[in-house]
């Protein structure tokens, strides 16, 4: 196989005596010659270096040596716009062909990938793909909403690009650019939230915990290791309802709060109080999470379909009260 393989953002338009790609992820539309066509497919169909040159060589009647300076040329100017990449990733359909986003279109899953999986999340099944290991428990939030059997209605994948960037793609288009690991993850949370709240406007997403009862909001705003989870934990024992943990997702246009009910991460040291009120967290797998050990407590399946709440109270939680 060639050392490089067409980007899974480029999709191949057939035309008659040249070669034109769409690239979704610098949306750019690129035409070339036919002898560019010639070299891309034979590449397309998995010719070792040295084969493609023999059989290009071969095709327009020229030494080797040339074959492999044309080919050379025509490879790099791929690479440097990212058309071509590393380690054979999953390429995208012809034009012609179903579009991926349709219902069914990743009934199979694909190989090379560091973590792949399928959740259904408010009755829409998604499928998710990292290349690299995320820091933490990316997957973790998710493994109670796993559905393996499940055929996705979209895709969201987690890639890595030159100078350290990750790259989140939809459904094969570029959604984000970025090298910071947090604004990956909260771009991919507004991916989810727009594919399963669909007929909602997004206004602001905040790190915080929240509540509700009887239609009413309460927001938990403060740092990592305030306590912002425990307290969440104990209101819920006290009938609450569990709307988010971590991230709180603000609509417009009242700011009503939208339930994002991913597990409570209790941490050690608080791990006893809450089991005495959720026995079911002494059964939970232990994980460590920002340097010390942890627990998630699983809500309700049910949390996913609870109304958005209003925000009529809030805390500010302070690590050092």
């Amino acid at each position: 196989m060639y050392p490089a393989q067409p980007s899974s953002s480029v999709c191949r338009f057939p035309i008659d005596g040249g070669l034109l790609l769409l690239d979704w992820a610098s949306n750019c539309l690129l035409a070339y010659n036919d002898t560019a066509r010639h070299v891309w497919d034979l590449i397309q169909d998995d010719h070792t270096e040295e084969s493609l040159i023999s059989e290009f060589a071969r095709a327009w009647a020229i030494p080797r040596s040339r074959a492999r300076e044309d080919i050379n040329a025509i490879v790099a100017e791929w690479r440097a716009r990212n058309i071509l990449v590393d380690g054979g990733l999953a390429r995208c359909q012809l034009a012609s062909e179903k579009p991926r986003a349709e219902a069914g279109a990743w009934g199979e899953l694909e190989a090379g990938w560091w973590s792949e999986w399928v959740c259904t999340i408010r009755g829409t099944p998604i499928a998710f793909a990292v290349e690299t290991e995320m820091p933490g428990p990316f997957r973790l939030l998710f493994a109670h909403l796993e559905t393996p059997n499940a055929i996705p209605q979209a895709r969201l994948e987690i890639r890595t690009a030159s100078a350290g960037e990750m790259v989140l793609v939809e459904d094969g288009r570029e959604r984000i650019r970025t090298v910071d690991p947090a604004e990956i993850v909260g771009a991919l949370y507004v991916a989810v939230l727009e594919r399963t709240r669909s007929d909602l406007e997004w206004f602001a997403l905040i790190h915080g915990s929240a509540l509700g009862a009887a239609g009413k909001g309460l927001a938990l705003a403060g740092p990592s290791g305030s306590g912002k989870s425990t307290l969440a934990a104990g209101l819920i024992s006290r009938g609450y309802d569990f709307l988010a943990d971590d991230l709180i997702a603000l609509s417009e246009p009242h700011g009503m709060v939208v339930p994002w009910p991913l597990p409570l991460s209790i941490k050690q040291g608080s791990i006893e109080i809450v089991e005495a009120h959720h026995p079911q967290l002494a059964e939970a797998a232990p994980y460590r999470t920002k340097g010390v050990e942890a627990r998630m407590l699983i809500p309700p399946s049910s949390a996913w379909g609870a109304d958005p709440a209003t925000v009529r109270w809030s805390a500010i939680l302070s690590r050092y009260a």
